[in-house]
């Protein structure tokens, strides 16, 4: 099921079969990394550390980078 809500956040970020909805894209992109998604946490890490589509926040940034180096993604 967390893939899903990573597919889906990367299909609102692209606009790929929906309307492009950076809002909605977050959304699911954080559903999923609250669920353990690795690549979700990845994704959220470098858009707090660029400030892309979401406020800048390297706090935010660093838990994320954490959780995806703890399930040893990297």
């Amino acid at each position: 099921m967390r893939t899903l809500k990573c597919i889906l956040g990367w299909m609102y970020d692209n606009g790929k079969g929906v309307p492009k909805d950076v809002a909605k894209a977050v959304h699911w992109y954080q559903k999923a990394a609250e669920q353990g998604h690795a690549r979700a946490q990845i994704i959220l890490a470098v858009m707090y550390t660029k400030g892309e589509r979401v406020p800048k926040d390297a706090v935010k940034a660093m838990e994320w980078y954490q959780k995806a180096a703890e399930q040893e993604c990297f």
